[in-house]
Parts: C-alpha cells; sequence; structure tokens
C-alpha cells in the first residue's frame, strides 16, 4: 500500500513538473500556432544526406538610402544553390505588413539561382526604417533566410516654420520674414506661381522668391534643393490680429501645393483696454450669452502719441451684424493721451449662434475707423457665442 501511495505521488509530482515547466515555456515563448511555434512553420520535407541542397545569398540586405513617404519600392534578392539537390523554396513571415516578400520560383536546381523580390510602400512613416522578410528553405544547414530592407523615409517638400507667427509689428511700418522650403526629391524644386488667400488684406503682403544656395541646403539632413520664402508685410493694415495664407504651387506632382499660414498683430499708440482682451490676437473674449438675457458690455480705446487729439472713431464693419450692435461713447481727455468708450451689446431674443471656435475667421469683428493717418483702422475680434 505504501508503494502503491509513493507511486501515486511521483506520478502527480511529475504531472505537476510537467504542467509547470510547460506554463514557464508558454510564459517565456509565446506560441504562434505553428508545429514548431517558432514562427514558421517550414513544411517542407526532408532531403536525402547525398542529395542536400546549400543556399547561399549573394547579398541578405538592401539599403533603399532617401524615401519619400508615399513611394514604393522594391529589390530582387539572388539566391543561389550551390548543394546537390534541389532547393526548395517557401514564404515565410515579414516583419512588418508593409514589407511583402514575392517568390519568383520555388525550385532552383543545383548550380542555377533564383529571385525573391521583397516590397515596401512607406506608409507616411517618418524616419529610419529596418525590416525583414523571411524565406523558408529545405537546405538542413539554412532553414529560415531573413532579408532585410532598411531605409530613411522622408517627405518631399518640408516648410520651416511650417507656419509664419510674427512678434508685434508697428503700424505703418514693414515687416518682412522667411521661410525655408526644403526638397528631397532628385529634381531641383520649382515654385510655379503663388497665390495669397482667406484674406481681404492680401494687397499688404508681398511675396519673393528665391533658390537657396548649397549651404542653405546643407543645413536639412537629406535635402537635395530648396526655396527661400520672403513674406513682406507693408504698411496699412488695419489694428489688430491678422490672418493670411500662401499658396505655393510647385512642379512636384506628388505635392502639388503647400500652405503657409502668417499670423501676427498690429500694434500703434491705440490700444485696447478690458478685461477678457488678448492683445497678441487681436481677441475679445465676450463669452457664452443667453438669448433671453443679452449682454451689454463696456470696452475702452485708449490713444496715446502726438496724433491722439486727431483719433476719432466709426464703425465701418460688424459682423454679425444682426447680434453685435456696437455704440462709441463721448472721448475723454487724459493728458497726453485719450480713453474712448466703446459699448458692445448682444440684444435680448438674439437667435442662437457659436463664435466660440478656435479658428479666428469664425469669431465676430468689429472694424473701427480711427482718423489716425497712420493707423486709419482698428479690427477687433469677438469671440462669444449665443444660447437658445
Amino acid at each position: 500500500m505504501k508503494t502503491q501511495i509513493a507511486v501515486i505521488v511521483a506520478v502527480l509530482l511529475g504531472v505537476g513538473a510537467g504542467v509547470g515547466m510547460a506554463v514557464v515555456r508558454a510564459h517565456r515563448y509565446h506560441w504562434d500556432g505553428t508545429a514548431n511555434g517558432l514562427g514558421d512553420s517550414i513544411g517542407l520535407p526532408e532531403v536525402p544526406c547525398n542529395r542536400r541542397p546549400k543556399v547561399v545569398v549573394e547579398e541578405d540586405t538592401h539599403d533603399f538610402g532617401v524615401m519619400d513617404g508615399k513611394s514604393k519600392g522594391s529589390y530582387d534578392f539572388v539566391l543561389a544553390n550551390v548543394g546537390e539537390g534541389t532547393l526548395t523554396l517557401k514564404k515565410g513571415t515579414t516583419t512588418c505588413k508593409c514589407a511583402a516578400s514575392i517568390l519568383g520560383t520555388t525550385e532552383i536546381e543545383p548550380g542555377e539561382s533564383g529571385k525573391v523580390t521583397v516590397e515596401w510602400t512607406g506608409k507616411d512613416l517618418a524616419g529610419p526604417f529596418k525590416q525583414t522578410a523571411t524565406i523558408l528553405t529545405n537546405d538542413p544547414d539554412n532553414r529560415r533566410v531573413r532579408l532585410t530592407i532598411q531605409g530613411r523615409i522622408t517627405v518631399a517638400l518640408q516648410a520651416k516654420p511650417s507656419e509664419l507667427v510674427l512678434p508685434r509689428i508697428t503700424a505703418g511700418s514693414d515687416y518682412t520674414a522667411k521661410v525655408r522650403l526644403f526638397a528631397f526629391r532628385p529634381e531641383p524644386l520649382e515654385i510655379t506661381d503663388y497665390e495669397l488667400v482667406g484674406s481681404s488684406d492680401s494687397k499688404f503682403f508681398e511675396v519673393d522668391l528665391q533658390p537657396m544656395t548649397p549651404d542653405e541646403v546643407e543645413e536639412e539632413q537629406d535635402a537635395t534643393s530648396g526655396v527661400a520664402v520672403h513674406v513682406t508685410i507693408k504698411p496699412g493694415l488695419p489694428l489688430g490680429a491678422f490672418r493670411q495664407k500662401i499658396l505655393l504651387r510647385t512642379d512636384y506632382e506628388e505635392v502639388p501645393t503647400v500652405a503657409i499660414p502668417v499670423s501676427g498683430t498690429i500694434t500703434s499708440g491705440i490700444s485696447v483696454v478690458a478685461r477678457g482682451w488678448d492683445e497678441d490676437r487681436g481677441v475679445y473674449t465676450l463669452g457664452m450669452v443667453k438669448s433671453q438675457e443679452g449682454v451689454r458690455r463696456e470696452i475702452y480705446l485708449r490713444a496715446g502719441g502726438p496724433n491722439h487729439k486727431e483719433v476719432h472713431y466709426k464703425p465701418i464693419q460688424i459682423y454679425p451684424d444682426d447680434l453685435l450692435k456696437v455704440e462709441v461713447g463721448p472721448t475723454r481727455e487724459l493728458g497726453k493721451a485719450s480713453l474712448t468708450p466703446l459699448k458692445i451689446e448682444i440684444p435680448k431674443g438674439s437667435r442662437p449662434a457659436n463664435h466660440m471656435g478656435s479658428d479666428e475667421a469664425d469669431f465676430g469683428q468689429i472694424t473701427l475707423e480711427t482718423g489716425d493717418p497712420e493707423t486709419p483702422e482698428l479690427r477687433i475680434l469677438v469671440r462669444f457665442a449665443v444660447e437658445g
């Protein structure tokens, strides 16, 4: 009886140890469903020792160099059979779905060679890449042949900076900024045309295009050519924030246009004084307004400098004019400056509307004539919404 118990315990311990080792191995090695659990099911027959094939790869790694994110590349790897028997090939796994192997043949006779094509699609992935395609063989000494492709993905064009955010510009003066447009294609970049879009103030913008020097091009890794875009803001823009967009047309088929947003603020001796005023953006936040209540706020316009006595304000454009009502109050002299109240009202019963978005083009707008010869207009963007 004791012997029987000992045998049973031994069996249970053996089973437990086996299960324990299986659990450990399962955690260490994830089974992928194949017979050998190593990622590829060979599935190729064994060959006699005197008829063994032997696979030799002329080159197992290919560097595509610099590629565009939307381009495709392929390379033919050559596999030779220097053995005594027929070499059999089978597709294995790849490390990425964007890399695929295509067999030119599944059998290679002794003394002959065949090709395996590995294709790659950039998928707009920026930066270096390295992927591997596995080919399974019946060579007992080299069951898996790993073919590697590598390179670096970049875009066809890149603007630096991608957006011009200008510092405050004093009214009556001009200001010039530069954007460098780098190209990464073998063909030299050419800007065929440009257009100023998105604003009625385009007459105050001037664009000059100049090819980059070789030294400038070398500042950007892998760049082959480039164009310097000089943007000049001329005097005459209204006071406050401005936004413009420059649309460049190129001779690159894959990137026919490049948009460069331009934004900034025109300042002078005239300023806005109010809680909720963002001077950098030229935006006054009125906030949420209930239609049944309406709202009435008062902000102040301060004029300083030698011309402050000549300044007077007159509304010349209100948007939306059915929601925003504007009234200019009497001006008070304060020594070498003047202060003028500006009353802004959203009447009771106004229709629902939303001008709270992040895009300044969706804000309300108040444009005032100032009487100042250097800054004839003052523009105030109003951020608000009306709840029904």
